[in-house]
């Protein structure tokens, strides 16, 4: 297991269930807005954007890591029970909540690696999950841009 993979599960953690998922689900911090990664209005459905929100113990905040191979990890949340997916490989392109791949291994749509500088990188698209403009407005969608060390795109 990767470091990054167990450093992104801090001290925010509560209960999880689920064959093969971590038990330890995770809010996942923005390192400039310190707003949380959320999935609007608790929402089930299949491609749903996440955006970031004010931080709170609620489910649709809360992140499980599933290990994979190489240090790689799906990222389901905690509500819904979907994967956080890519559709696309360019910059701007907004990650969605999906069906996760029931495939062993899963597709690549369904990886991320939380690397040493706390950025979450699509392995997709290898660019990594972003705030645009490093705004600090409630609601904004992240995107994935080019892998940077700018705070927009750390996640703790």
């Amino acid at each position: 297991m990767a470091g990054g993979e167990a450093d992104l599960v801090l001290t925010r953690c509560s209960t999880g269930v689920g064959a093969g998922v971590r038990r330890c689900a995770a809010t996942l911090v923005n390192g400039n807005s310190f707003q949380c990664l959320a999935i609007p209005h608790a929402s089930g459905a299949n491609d749903v954007v996440p955006v970031q929100w004010p931080c709170s113990d609620d489910a649709e905040q809360q992140w499980y890591l599933k290990p994979q191979a190489d240090g790689r990890v799906t990222i389901i949340n905690k509500n819904s029970q979907k994967c956080l997916v890519v559709g696309g490989a360019t910059s701007g392109t907004k990650p969605i909540q999906w069906t996760c791949d029931s495939d062993n291994p899963p597709g690549r749509q369904d990886l991320w690696i939380h690397d040493s500088d706390f950025r979450l990188r699509s392995m997709y698209a290898n660019l990594c999950l972003a705030i645009p403009n490093s705004s600090t407005t409630s609601g904004i969608e992240p995107i994935l841009w080019t892998c940077t060390t700018n705070n927009d795109q750390t996640w703790q």
